[in-house]
């Protein structure tokens, strides 16, 4: 019974045309060893493109972007019952300019990542997230 619920729910799951080709086949999967190989296979991808992620980010925000830390933190994945770790990208932002008020850097930095290295950080399963930290400066 069991099962059969969980094979309701994902044959529910409403998935868009425009997701990426990896969330549909993600999706498509019915066994949890065959979704914990594709999440792990996807980290060791993603792990290899993130030298040239930071690359573009630095060229992108120039001076407004102090540094860029890359680590790991600790996520569980519900649904497979499985914990590992996913990389962390720390961007550590000076203070906000016009171009880029405070608001905009997230979804400035989830867009490119979508757009020009085919990384959605917004879908379950992706193994890969993003912090962004602005410096904030008081008048005394």
């Amino acid at each position: 019974m069991k099962h059969l619920i969980r094979k309701i729910l994902r044959e529910a799951a409403q998935i868009p045309d425009d997701a990426p080709e990896w969330v549909k086949v993600f999706n498509s999967l019915t066994s949890k060893k065959d979704r914990i190989e594709n999440i792990e296979k996807r980290k060791e991808k993603i792990g290899m493109v993130l030298p040239n992620i930071i690359d573009f980010f630095k060229d992108k925000f120039g001076d407004e972007l102090e540094k860029v830390e890359i680590g790991q933190k600790r996520v569980h994945y519900g649904n497979e019952l499985h914990s590992s770790e996913k990389w962390l990208i720390n961007f550590y932002f000076s203070q906000p300019s016009l171009m880029f008020p405070r608001a905009k850097y997230y979804n400035e930095v989830v867009r490119d990542l979508r757009n020009f290295f085919n990384i959605d950080i917004t879908y379950y399963g992706m193994p890969l997230d993003i912090e962004i930290h602005i410096k904030n400066r008081e008048k005394l």
